[in-house]
C-alpha cells in the first residue's frame, strides 16, 4: 500500500513530460521505446533510457550480460502492482514469483493466492525495504522496477546479478500511452504479436467510448486531486488525467497549469481554480481518510466551500483504481459516466466510488 500512498500523496513532481524518442514504433508511450522487432530479437529502451536486447527462442543464449535477455522468461519480480495488472492481457502472471505489494492490498486473484500459498514472495514494500537475500534466492530473469525513489535500485540489483528493466508507466501523458506498456513486457515472453492484436482491441474501446462521451458537446468542469496534510496537489495539465477528462467530456480546472505529472500549488490557487467546478474526483481512498465529503471538509475548510461539495458531486477511487492499468477504456467509461451520466445510463463504477455526504 504504500506504492499507493506515494502516489496518492503526489510525490512525484514532473514539471516537463517525457519526450517520444523519434525511432520508437510506439504510438502513445514516450517513457519506452521499441527500436527494433523481428523474429531474432526485439530491442528496447527503458525508462533509464538503456538499450535492453531480447533475443527470441533462447537465441544466442552465450551472450550474457545485464542488458541481454533471452525470451521467453519464466520468473519475475514486479516492483509494482500496475505492471502485474499489464501481464494480464498477455496471460503471464503465472511468471510472477515476487512482488513489492502486500497480500492484503491486492485486488488482482491470482496474486493474491499465489502469494497466500507462498507461491509468490512478499519481497519489503515498493520503494523501500526489499529483502535482497529472497530476491537472490528467487533468482528471477528480471526485475520490473522503478528508478524515481531510489536511483542506485538497479546498481544495487545487478551487483548480485539481478537484471532489470525500468517502468515508469505511471509518468505517461495518457491512459493509452500506460496501457502501451503491455508491449514492453511482452517482448520479455515472445508475444510482441499477441500485444499488438492487445492494444489494437483497447484503442478501439477507449476511442469508442471517447465518441459517445463527447456526444453531447457538453463541457462539465470537473476538479482533480486533493489536499494531503494542509497542502493542495494536483495534476498537471499534460498529464494522463487532464487528457482522460478532455476525453470523456470534461474540462479540467486546473488545464493551465503546465506539466505532466503532480503539482502543488497554493491553496489559493487550489481554490480559485475549484471553486465553481461541478464534479470533483478526489485522488485518494476511504482507506486513507475519504470516508465522507463531511469529514473532508471539516479536516480542509477551504473544501466545505468548493461548488461540488455543497452539491455532494464528490468521488474517490477504489483501490483496485491501480491494478486497473489494462483497462484504460473501462476507467474512461467510469468517468464518462461520472461526467455525463444521462449519456450511460445504468452504467456502474467499477474504479471509482461517490463519495457520501456523512
Amino acid at each position: 500500500m504504500k506504492y499507493y500512498i506515494t502516489i496518492i500523496l503526489l510525490v512525484l513532481i514532473q514539471c516537463k513530460g517525457p519526450e517520444q524518442d523519434k525511432n520508437s514504433k510506439t504510438e502513445f508511450a514516450k517513457e519506452f521505446s521499441i527500436l527494433e522487432e523481428n523474429s531474432e530479437k526485439t530491442v528496447i529502451r527503458d525508462s533509464l533510457k538503456r538499450k535492453l536486447t531480447i533475443f527470441n527462442h533462447g537465441k544466442n543464449s552465450k551472450v550474457r550480460d545485464q542488458r541481454t535477455f533471452h525470451a521467453p522468461v519464466k520468473k519475475i519480480i514486479a516492483g509494482t502492482s500496475p505492471i502485474v495488472a499489464l501481464l494480464r492481457p498477455i496471460n503471464e502472471l503465472k511468471s510472477v514469483k515476487g512482488v513489492t505489494t502486500a497480500t492484503h492490498d491486492w485486488f488482482i486473484p491470482e496474486i493474491k493466492r499465489g502469494l497466500e500459498k507462498g507461491e509468490i514472495k512478499f519481497l519489503g514494500y515498493g520503494m523501500s525495504g526489499l529483502n535482497f537475500e529472497v530476491i537472490v534466492k528467487l533468482d528471477p530473469d528480471v526485475f520490473f522496477t522503478t528508478s524515481d525513489y531510489h536511483q542506485n535500485r538497479c546498481a544495487l540489483l545487478e551487483k548480485r546479478n539481478i537484471k532489470t528493466a525500468v517502468v515508469h508507466e505511471y509518468r505517461e501523458e495518457t491512459y493509452m500511452g500506460q496501457f502501451e506498456w503491455v508491449k514492453m513486457l511482452a517482448a520479455f515472453y515472445n508475444k510482441g504479436k499477441l500485444a499488438q492484436k492487445v492494444f489494437e482491441k483497447g484503442k478501439a474501446k477507449y476511442l469508442k467510448v471517447k465518441q459517445r462521451a463527447q456526444s453531447s458537446g457538453k463541457r462539465v468542469k470537473v476538479a482533480w486531486g486533493g489536499i494531503f496534510n494542509s497542502r493542495a496537489s494536483v495534476p498537471g495539465g499534460n498529464s494522463y488525467v487532464a487528457k482522460a477528462l478532455a476525453d470523456a467530456g470534461g474540462d479540467y480546472s486546473m488545464k493551465d497549469f503546465k506539466g505532466s505529472g503532480a503539482l502543488p500549488v497554493s491553496l489559493e490557487k487550489f481554490y480559485f481554480n475549484t471553486k465553481d467546478a461541478e464534479i470533483f474526483i478526489y485522488s485518494s481512498t476511504k482507506a486513507y481518510g475519504v470516508t465522507s465529503i463531511e469529514r473532508l471538509a471539516k479536516n480542509n475548510k477551504i473544501l466545505a466551500k468548493l461548488k461540488s461539495f455543497k452539491t455532494g458531486k464528490v468521488w474517490c477511487y477504489k483501490p483496485i483504481y491501480w491494478q486497473s492499468v489494462d483497462h484504460p477504456d473501462l476507467i474512461l467509461e467510469d468517468i464518462a459516466s461520472i461526467i455525463h451520466p444521462e449519456l450511460f445510463p445504468n452504467h456502474k463504477l467499477r474504479f471509482f466510488e461517490k463519495v457520501p455526504l456523512k
